[in-house]
């Protein structure tokens, strides 16, 4: 997820980029979102990749929805070409980008930054791919395996996202009875992660302090130490 920059007039867009592997061709979709005189628009088109050497080159396949006032240009293209640089545990894109130019167009010119988000909550592109009637030639087992690796790495990453939380001290909002225990609340802290913890004289609705000791991939379990600040408003 990033930042396409305009080299003619300095304009930004909201940038993408979704890749998958398959019998040795890489495919995806890119997102492109943007404001133009007070309207946002977005576009989900479905793009080609090939590697060189160390570079990465994306050119558009086809346009697969948009929300633009008119047709999309015809015969304009974009080409993104990219180098995959490692920064800590987290990988970055940083490139140029241009479009082809047409009779009518004149070719266009431009900056990547991207990075990678693990994040998949955070993708707006993803939502819109399940909206989609979008061609299906994937063989059951491919996508069974991809299904699998997916969550695999998800639910990788969610451990990681709560274990951070163990030895801590969160506010919680408390919400419900938890559904595994008549003896426990259930709330979300500011992060809007699920903890659980004995109930005490604690009441729906209240901020409490909750001491974190252990963790699964989506839940904090821990013992509640005390109301937070938040409850004196």
């Amino acid at each position: 997820m990033g930042n396409l920059v305009n080299d003619s007039n300095g304009k930004e867009q909201k940038y993408e980029l979704a890749l998958s592997e398959y019998r040795g061709k890489v495919t995806g979709y890119s997102y492109t979102t943007f404001f133009e005189n007070d309207h946002y628009y977005y576009s989900v088109k479905r793009i080609k990749a090939e590697r060189e050497n160390e570079e990465w080159i994306i050119t558009d396949d086809k346009m697969v929805a948009n929300n633009f006032p008119e047709k999309a240009a015809k015969g304009v293209k974009q080409t993104t070409i990219f180098k995959l640089n490692q920064k800590d545990s987290t990988w970055e894109m940083n490139g140029t980008w241009k479009t082809n130019q047409t009779k009518i167009y004149y070719s266009l010119t431009g900056q990547l930054h991207m990075a990678e988000e693990k994040d998949l909550s955070k993708s707006n592109l993803f939502p819109h791919l399940g909206d989609l009637k979008l061609e299906d030639d994937v063989p059951v087992e491919t996508k069974n395996r991809r299904l699998t690796e997916i969550i695999n790495v998800q639910q990788k990453l969610s451990m990681q996202r709560t274990a951070r939380f163990v030895g801590q001290v969160v506010e919680v909002l408390i919400e419900k009875t938890s559904k595994k225990s008549e003896a426990h609340w259930s709330g979300r802290n500011s992060q809007n992660i699920t903890a659980v913890f004995p109930k005490g004289d604690y009441k729906p609705g209240d901020f409490v302090n909750v001491l974190v000791s252990e963790c699964t991939s989506a839940t904090l379990i821990g013992e509640a130490v005390g109301y937070s600040d938040m409850q004196a408003f």
